[in-house]
């Protein structure tokens, strides 16, 4: 499973913050789902470095992969 589908599926049942997160990027046509954590860290670092997104990012992708590997 992506972790784009992760985030889609699970709504409404982890943290809000993940919920967030995921209209953020889906809103945002530029947004790098399919690239990498190392990508989407890229991409957040130079369009959004004041935003507290790379700190979900990073919660969200934790949680992901204990659950997925």
């Amino acid at each position: 499973m992506k972790f784009k589908q992760w985030l889609q599926i699970g709504q409404g049942t982890r943290e809000a913050s993940f919920d967030a997160f995921y209209e953020f990027a889906s809103s945002d046509v530029n947004y790098p789902w399919r690239k990498g954590y190392a990508k989407q860290i890229d991409y957040l670092m130079k369009n959004y470095p004041n935003d507290d997104h790379l700190e979900i990012l990073r919660d969200a992708y934790f949680a992901y992969l204990t659950v997925w590997l």
